[in-house]
């Protein structure tokens, strides 16, 4: 897992986060990233998935990351005959909820390739297709592509896009690549790596290559919201500066007295923060 925050972003934020070493405070930052993480269910910097689902007679499919960047192929494979691949182009999709369906095609019909048994659109039987295999790229930040082949070294690359707006609703955001990014290259591939940018035009960035890339690779950088940042943060904060609740009982004089019990993480992960986190937050039915 990545860190969803920089350690220049935690002092700016929590007291007493400059007064460790730069170690322990990334350390610390790895660690409410990945408490951050694994109690939303879901990663949130930038990859490609290749996901099945079951087919479904409802017409459209919830992808299970979030938000959508591309969608790169759907591949429905039947118990017989040969899988049935679909072009991106010919759906529907919101990017924010994950939500994809088929868009009409020229006859204003939609290919029911969803229901297990249904027809296909020339009246022929589907042959049993019940699993669809979705190839996407998912996740909070922003995604542009190579637009030329990448050889390994020291190279100068045009890219589609340099910046604009990624993200919907309230999490919408610019981005503009600049020195010092961090991208990663083929995200989710046997070919994925990370670059840190060195230089930049109005088109292009350059950066060192550890292995060659195709034309049309997918560029990838992080762009976390604002309020999950937040939500990293106060937990940094809360591992740094909570108290030593360790005591369980207390007599104080004669007459009065208390216990308590906590619960470990209660103190980090604080109903505050899960407020915060909510809305991110895979929720397993």
């Amino acid at each position: 897992m990545v860190n969803l925050v920089t350690a220049d972003y935690v002092n700016s934020v929590v007291a007493g986060a400059g007064g460790i070493s730069s170690a322990m405070l990334n350390n610390l930052i790895t660690a409410a990233s990945v408490m951050t993480q694994t109690y939303c269910r879901r990663q949130f910097v930038p990859n490609r998935w290749v996901e099945k689902y079951d087919a479904t007679p409802v017409g459209y499919l919830m992808l299970r990351q979030i938000p959508v960047l591309a969608l790169n192929l759907v591949t429905l494979y039947p118990q017989s005959a040969s899988p049935l691949t679909c072009s991106p182009t010919q759906f529907d999709i919101q990017a924010g909820t994950g939500r994809i369906s088929m868009l009409p095609d020229a006859t204003a019909g939609f290919p029911d390739f969803w229901a297990l048994g249904a027809l296909a659109e020339d009246g022929l039987p589907a042959l049993g297709r019940g699993i669809i295999q979705v190839d996407y790229t998912a996740g909070c930040g922003y995604l542009t592509v190579a637009t030329a082949a990448i050889a390994p070294g020291f190279q100068t690359v045009p890219l589609a896009a340099m910046g604009g707006m990624a993200g919907e609703g309230n999490t919408l955001q610019p981005w503009q690549i600049a020195v010092g990014a961090t991208l990663t290259v083929d995200p989710g591939l046997t070919t994925q790596e990370s670059i840190t940018v060195s230089g930049v035009s109005a088109t292009t960035i350059s950066a060192t290559f550890a292995q060659p890339h195709a034309d049309q690779a997918q560029v990838v950088g992080a762009l976390i919201p604002a309020d999950l940042q937040l939500a990293v943060a106060l937990m940094v904060g809360n591992l740094l500066n909570q108290p030593d609740l360790t005591k369980s009982r207390e007599s104080l004089g004669r007459t009065m007295g208390y216990e308590y019990f906590i619960r470990p993480g209660d103190l980090v992960l604080t109903p505050e923060i899960k407020a915060i986190l909510g809305p991110y937050r895979d929720v397993l039915v």
